[in-house]
């Protein structure tokens, strides 16, 4: 029902702690492929230390990276801080993954964190909350009264933000305003609210004390709530934390910034990313191993662009030369095209008159010229590859007249291809190969083997399809089919939409036909009039 454990920061530097241990955040990709990113990296007792280059290694997806540079501030004295430990204490604190309680994670982690205070000034106390609130602990610096009262918390009741955080008399508010020093609250959770806490007032008490808020979730994403107290006291939040060597890496973390330590930097040398999508980054020092990732931005995936992607000639007589011009244009990068080859299909479609490489500098363009001669009438397709030294490319081309068969389908499904079972409801992949990745094909489904066909989509690419929610009716007749996009189509039923700087992810025609909507990487939304090609409102966002 709930995961939460509140805490609110009364130390300075951790000792005693069973391991060593890193953590890597903060991913800057704004200059890819040169990454930067922030870490901390802690000795066996807890204190912070300042690896060097040499003692790391570094992948992204698996592939290795060349670190370029660590660099570590100059250690500062600590500030001295007066945290609180806010615990959860509701019923669902007594389970967890794996069978582990989320109170016992959190008692594991609240337990080192005691054992980290440093002797001198720094103090901390210990507060619980459910459908109320409990003082276990005032503010102290004895390590054993503080381990005493920890051991005494046991799971029961609801959860009540505002419990934990701002009302009487052991919200964890009430107890830092009598804090001597630096004010810190952490807290941690397994569960959303019974009911939204008062956000506003939680955090215009944390500012009128000069209190910063640290929130840490077991087992689940943060609510928005937690983000907003922690991002507007000046905190941060830490969410789907399910094993105790997880909770103490952000203990840890918290009280590096909590005592004005700052982490050291780390630059490497990326590889380019030919898509968006999540590139996973793993850190090792040592034995010790830190895991983030990142999301390349849009303006750094090196792109190229071809006008167009399928080039259709339409009906042309048996023999007759035919020429169109195919126009690259290099986004984001640099390009050197080493060659064009026609992967599949028919060969009386080729790139004429180009002399490889073909260098293409960032933001140009330089056509190309797709020759057909069509040895007879019959409907004709090819598909064509574009090496490059960045990311790959690839067109199609169709030609002939309608209803003249193709000679020799290219075109193949691979996946269903016969046998599967899938349930009702559920999600499967279709694909199939034969024709360019940029080809548009459209898919039918029967549940009668045949008789009746059902469109999923006129527009599927990329050689798959996400197949979302398979319907009703159940049958043991079920079939799937695709069909090549623009092989039977003149030239009069397509047309150009030129105006977005990005690729395109997202296409929707209103239901009357009159009306695209579409998505770009480019961060827009455009609204078009479907017959004239004009743009009626851009969306920025």
């Amino acid at each position: 029902m709930k995961y939460l454990a509140a805490f609110l920061l009364c130390i300075v530097s951790f000792q005693n702690v069973n391991a060593q241990s890193i953590s890597l955040f903060g991913i800057d990709a704004s200059g890819s492929p040169t990454m930067k990113a922030k870490f901390y990296a802690f000795d066996v007792a807890g204190k912070q230390v300042r690896p060097t280059a040499t003692e790391f290694t570094l992948t992204e997806g698996g592939q290795p990276r060349a670190i370029t540079s660590v660099t570590c501030p100059t250690p500062k004295p600590p500030v001295a801080i007066s945290s609180v430990l806010t615990v959860d204490v509701s019923g669902s604190m007594s389970s967890g993954p794996a069978g582990v309680p989320n109170l016992d994670l959190a008692k594991a982690s609240a337990r080192a964190w005691i054992q980290g205070l440093p002797a001198g000034l720094s103090e901390c106390a210990l507060t619980s909350f459910d459908n109320s609130n409990y003082l276990h602990q005032d503010f102290t610096t004895d390590r054993t009264r503080l381990q005493n009262a920890l051991s005494t918390l046991s799971p029961n009741g609801g959860t009540d933000y505002d419990m934990g955080l701002l009302e009487p008399l052991a919200g964890s508010l009430q107890i830092s305003q009598r804090g001597r020093f630096k004010r810190v609250v952490v807290f941690l959770t397994d569960g959303k609210p019974n009911t939204e806490p008062n956000t506003a007032a939680i955090v215009a008490e944390a500012k009128k004390q000069n209190c910063i808020i640290f929130a840490v979730t077991l087992g689940m994403s943060c609510p928005e709530s937690l983000k907003d107290i922690s991002s507007q006291t000046g905190g941060l939040w830490f969410e789907n934390v399910t094993t105790t060597p997880e909770a103490e890496d952000v203990y840890r973390k918290i009280m590096q910034i909590a005592i004005g330590s700052d982490p050291c930097e780390i630059a490497w040398t990326s590889d380019v990313a030919c898509e968006a999508g999540n590139i996973m980054v793993q850190l090792q020092w040592k034995s010790q191993i830190a895991t983030s990732s990142y999301t390349p931005p849009p303006s750094s995936i090196p792109t190229l662009i071809v006008s167009p992607a399928f080039a259709s000639f339409d009906k042309r007589l048996p023999t007759t030369t035919n020429d169109i011009t195919v126009t690259l244009t290099a986004k984001n990068a640099d390009f050197s095209v080493s060659g064009i080859t026609r992967k599949l299909g028919s060969a009386d479609f080729t790139v004429i008159n180009t002399t490889f490489p073909l260098f293409l500098p960032k933001n140009t363009s330089s056509p190309i010229t797709l020759r057909f001669v069509p040895s007879d009438s019959s409907i004709k397709y090819a598909g064509f590859e574009i090496t490059t030294d960045k990311c790959p490319a690839s067109f199609g081309a169709s030609g002939g007249f309608p209803g003249k068969k193709m000679k020799t389908s290219t075109l193949k499904l691979t996946k269903p291809n016969g046998g599967e079972t899938f349930v009702v409801g559920s999600d499967t992949l279709i694909t199939w190969e034969g024709v360019a990745p940029s080809d548009k094909v459209s898919l039918e489904y029967s549940s009668d083997n045949g008789a009746t066909w059902q469109l999923l989509t006129k527009q599927a690419t990329d050689l798959k399809y996400g197949w979302k929610n398979v319907p009703k009716p159940p049958s043991t007749q079920c079939l799937v089919r695709t069909r090549q996009g623009g092989t039977t189509s003149g030239n009069n039923n397509f047309r150009t939409f030129g105006g977005h700087t990005f690729s395109v992810v997202g296409v929707a025609f209103s239901p009357d036909g009159r009306r695209i909507l579409t998505a770009s990487w480019d961060n827009t939304a455009k609204l078009w009039d479907a017959q004239t090609g004009v743009v009626i409102q851009t969306f920025s966002g």
